[in-house]
């Protein structure tokens, strides 16, 4: 499974994080290992992160994960990063608010 492939098995998961009230505002997929696509990190940032434990906000992301997306799809997910409010990923782009999952280079973005 491609980056493209797996941005869009991804989409029901961003979903159900804003109908559950707690929207990820920014998310990409980088490669665990760079030039190996069997493996990604997911990386995740919005406002309500900051307002909760570490704890908490992963539990939530990873029930929702487990929610929303088939054993192929988590198996492609080595892990979940939460990035800080104030902190950003220069080399990659984010996905907009409140819009469908793309692909554009190496994030996931919303159309």
């Amino acid at each position: 499974m491609d980056r493209a492939e797996l941005a869009n098995k991804l989409q029901p998961f961003l979903e159900e994080c804003a109908k559950r009230q707690k929207p990820l505002e920014q998310a990409c997929l980088e490669e665990l290992v760079s030039g190996d696509p069997t493996s990604y990190i997911l990386q995740v940032k919005s406002d309500w992160i900051d307002k909760v434990s570490t704890s908490e906000s992963l539990e939530f992301l990873f029930d929702v994960l487990w929610d929303t997306t088939a054993v192929e799809t988590r198996k492609k997910i080595f892990t979940i990063l939460l990035v800080k409010p104030g902190s950003q990923f220069a080399h990659l782009p984010f996905m907009a608010e409140n819009s469908i999952i793309g692909i554009e280079q190496h994030a996931l973005t919303r159309a």
